[in-house]
């Protein structure tokens, strides 16, 4: 029953192996860069200043989700505003923005950014 499977599976060619594991190797080294930041921001106390949020893990977040990590950070704001115990409880705050940072920019650059490349490719394609 294996060996019909194979058969009807389309054949893969060894590139396109190779570039589906190096993508998956690449989608784990960004997880967990944002699990480093994540882990050195809790690990050390001077982040934490008068019960705000350290400006450096911000910009570590906003830098590796660049450009639409910008939105998460104005949700998280918007938060802030319109729930008053939201900023009150700044562990809740730093997860949030954390979640929404890291699941923006894996959208952007593993969702968003392939599609509109494979689009403008083939647009590039049919041009010629």
């Amino acid at each position: 029953m294996l060996e019909k499977m194979l058969e009807k599976a389309p054949p893969m060619s060894i590139e396109s192996t190779n570039a589906s594991k190096i993508s998956f190797l690449i989608k784990i080294v960004f997880v967990n860069i944002c699990v480093y930041f994540l882990v050195k921001f809790f690990r050390h106390p001077e982040h934490w200043i008068n019960n705000e949020v350290s400006l450096l893990f911000t910009l570590e977040m906003l830098a590796i989700s660049f450009p639409l990590s910008i939105i998460g950070w104005m949700a998280v704001w918007v938060l802030g505003m319109v729930l008053p115990d939201f900023s009150y409880w700044p562990v809740i705050e730093v997860f949030v923005f954390f979640f929404l940072t890291m699941l923006i920019g894996y959208w952007q650059w593993f969702f968003l950014l392939p599609s509109v490349w494979k689009r403008f490719r083939g647009k590039a394609n049919s041009k010629k």
